[in-house]
Order: C-alpha cells, then structure tokens, then sequence
C-alpha cells in the first residue's frame, strides 16, 4: 500500500484537532494500521507517541456513568496485535458486512462475539 510506485518521494501527512479524544483516536489508528498491516509489534509502534505532551487521554467504556477502568492506546495495540498472533483478526479477511450487523445493539449478542469450538 505504502510502496506503491505513485507515492515513491512523497511524504503521507495526517492533521488531527487539539481535542484530547481526537489525537487519542488518531495516534491509536496509526498505530493500529502498523501492527495489522506492517506487523511491526505494539511497542515499536507506539514509540514515536510514547512521550508526546500532552500524554494522551485514555479510552474508556461506553456507559454514561463514571468509568471504572481506562484503556490506553497501548492496551489497545497490545490486544490486536495478540489477537493477530492467534489468528483471531485478519484486515485482508475481515468481514466488514457481518461487524457492522454485530456492532447494531438489535442484534448483537454476546454468543456471537466468542468462537466456539464446533
């Protein structure tokens, strides 16, 4: 993708807002696109952010109330790039169609979300 003869000499700039959640989000996709597509490992990806200022917000849950834990972008990297190392996440078989019918609260369930064994 990268090492396409069209973009030999050119540089790939990506511009995100000053908004905590947003270069949370953007600092977490690039990295995410290294250890998916570029296998490069969680840690390797994250170096250029390790310490950036100001340090980037955590994620957390999606309830309205307080947070009971936080996820950092290094959680995140970590997950994935494990969930790659056992095969779990494949970004060249991904089903797009079946995550977006997963990801509706109508008809999502958590059986849906674990492989089984049958």
């Amino acid at each position: 993708m990268l090492r396409s003869p069209s973009l030999e000499g050119k540089f790939i700039v990506h511009v995100t807002s000053q908004e905590p959640s947003k270069r949370a989000n953007s600092a977490c996709l690039i990295c995410l696109y290294q250890v998916v597509v570029m296998m490069k490992p969680a840690a390797l990806a994250f170096r250029p952010f390790a310490n950036i200022y100001p340090a980037f917000w955590p994620f957390r849950d999606a309830s309205r109330g307080p947070s009971t834990f936080d996820v950092t972008i290094m959680d995140c990297l970590e997950g994935l790039q494990k969930a790659v190392e056992l095969g779990w996440f494949n970004w060249r078989t991904f089903d797009v169609d079946t995550y977006e019918l997963l990801a509706r609260v109508t008809t999502a369930t958590p059986t849906g979300l674990f492989r089984t064994s049958s």
